[in-house]
């Protein structure tokens, strides 16, 4: 059962959760570098397609969330990219990123991506919590949250 735009908020949510949940000290072989990157693409397609539940859900925002929003800025381009072969020349994307494990203290993952203006790199979990954050920000600006 998919349900409406608060099951897609959820299931965000949990996707979050996984993604911030693995410490980067333990991805110390391919297949564990894999899944997380498999994780972080799945947040952000999700994190992205609920601009779309909300409005299939028969509500209206006040203005678009992704516009206003680095975050979600981003996460759209990479759900786009990740998402899509090609993409129709309205479509916003980057099919150039790239997900690392940086070796520094403490070890975090980056992501990076070709932006309009340049390479843009940020760490995963941090951009993966911004975007939540700014979700949680526009659905109480909006009236929508705390979901009853």
């Amino acid at each position: 059962m998919t349900g409406d735009w608060p099951a897609q908020y959820r299931r965000m949510k949990r996707w979050q959760e996984r993604v911030v949940e693995r410490d980067p000290e333990t991805l110390d072989s391919d297949r564990a570098t894999i899944e997380h990157f498999d994780d972080l693409l799945a947040f952000f397609v999700n994190c992205f397609a609920l601009r779309d539940w909300i409005d299939a859900s028969g509500f209206k925002l006040s203005t678009d969330p992704v516009e206003g929003s680095k975050a979600l800025r981003a996460a759209r381009d990479i759900a786009n990219g990740a998402k899509h072969y090609r993409l129709s020349p309205n479509k916003r994307s980057t099919a150039n990123f790239e997900v690392f494990r940086q070796y520094k203290e403490p070890p975090f993952i980056l992501v990076q991506f070709d932006a309009d203006h340049g390479t843009e790199d940020f760490n995963g979990h941090d951009l993966v919590n911004k975007c939540v954050a700014e979700w949680e920000r526009i659905l109480t600006a909006e009236g929508l949250l705390p979901i009853n």
